[in-house]
């Protein structure tokens, strides 16, 4: 049993434009439930988000002691447990709850930044500031080390000194291109510069990157001749190509053809495109044209061939149902003078999003898993929509 679907569930609720607390803890609370007896009190166990969280960990701590590493997302229990006494005002109990996250998942950055987010809200600014330090020692994705620079921001605008706090937003944008910095930059307005923001930040003490030791950590998981993981691979060479040089360098657009589709597709190479000979080991359909992923983002594009669009997409329909696929939402939009077909399907304990259009006379199709429900603000059909704006006749 896939328990970690309550957790969705628990997401869903969470997270919607009107939060249902009581809700999302009675989903949460289910999967504590369910899932108590499952795993040995007698050893450490660990809930990763992926094995380069376990990978990163045990490299840095040389952890010893005995230790099961599970699939059954633990900390993310606790970690939304505590975010819905956030929402609830209870802080004390709120922060239980991120300490028991971190007992399973050391790693998760996220956690780490909802502590820091509680002294903030307490108006204890240096232990905001101090708590997000002793973090940066984990960070090694860099939409994390664009977060700890956003709460260095905050800590500086609060501090009154607007020109770094100003410069630590837009510096945050490098690494991830986050609504909340171009709020706090509109915020702050334009501010004259008395200085090099390098030098700027070397003055404060402040890091210019993710430290030199997670780098190499990075590279050197990289180089293992053990690592077989394809995904991986290509995950910590996008995660270099912000922090290392060598990997900067391969940083452009690219347009990338098959010559059996009529079609291109342009990416940067923050996008990882996998390679079509790891596609049966992956478990990816062979009809698939392209299949990459920017981050947990993956995207999946077919070409169907000649057709017409309706009538690829009532075929398709029928292949939902077929599927025991639930169509939760389905319509029509248009864009750039294209006409898009769409659907937000259940499938499983999965939330996927296809979108069907044409380019010249093929119709193409689209589609990604979504990280929890089926927001129409969610980053992976944000995503999805930027690739498709890239698709061109070859």
């Amino acid at each position: 049993m896939n328990y970690n679907v309550l957790l969705v569930q628990a997401e869903m609720y969470l997270y919607q434009d009107t939060p249902d607390l009581k809700k999302a803890e009675e989903y949460i609370l289910e999967f504590l439930k369910q899932t108590e007896e499952l795993y040995s009190k007698n050893k450490q166990i660990f809930s990763f988000n992926n094995a380069l969280e376990y990978i990163m960990f045990f490299n840095k701590t040389k952890f010893q002691k005995e230790h099961t590493f599970v699939s059954v997302y633990y900390h993310r229990a606790h970690r939304l447990l505590g975010k819905i006494y956030l929402k609830q005002g209870n802080l004390e109990e709120a922060k239980k709850e991120y300490i028991k996250a971190l007992e399973y998942n050391p790693m998760d950055m996220r956690t780490h930044f909802y502590i820091a987010e509680l002294e903030k809200i307490k108006n204890n600014y240096e232990e905001f500031l101090k708590t997000n330090y002793y973090l940066y020692n984990d960070i090694y994705e860099p939409k994390a080390l664009a977060k700890f620079y956003r709460n260095l921001g905050i800590y500086y605008k609060q501090k009154n000194n607007l020109e770094l706090a100003y410069n630590l937003f837009k510096y945050s944008l490098k690494y991830d291109f986050n609504d909340e910095a171009k709020r706090e930059i509109a915020s702050i307005g334009n501010i004259p510069s008395t200085q090099n923001v390098e030098e700027q930040f070397k003055q404060n003490r402040i890091p210019l990157s993710i430290s030199n030791q997670n780098i190499q950590l990075l590279k050197g998981i990289l180089k293992n001749e053990q690592l077989k993981d394809e995904q991986m691979k290509n995950l910590i060479e996008f995660y270099l190509s912000y922090f290392d040089l060598e990997y900067q360098k391969k940083r452009k657009k690219i347009t990338i053809k098959n010559p059996e589709a009529n079609f291109s597709v342009q990416v940067t190479n923050e996008w990882a495109i996998v390679d079509p000979s790891q596609y049966e080991k992956l478990k990816i359909d062979s009809k698939t044209k392209y299949f990459f992923y920017f981050d947990d983002t993956k995207i999946n594009i077919i070409d169907l061939g000649i057709n017409d669009l309706e009538q690829v997409y009532q075929q398709n329909k029928i292949n939902f149902e077929n599927e025991n696929m639930e169509i939760i939402k389905e319509g029509m939009a248009v864009k750039n003078k294209t006409e898009y077909k769409f659907a937000f399907l259940k499938c499983d304990n999965d939330y996927v999003f296809e979108t069907y259009f044409k380019v010249g006379e093929h119709v193409i199709g689209a589609s990604t898993v979504l990280d929890h429900g089926f927001f129409m603000n969610d980053k992976n059909v944000n995503r999805l929509w930027d690739i498709i704006n890239t698709i061109k006749e070859a």
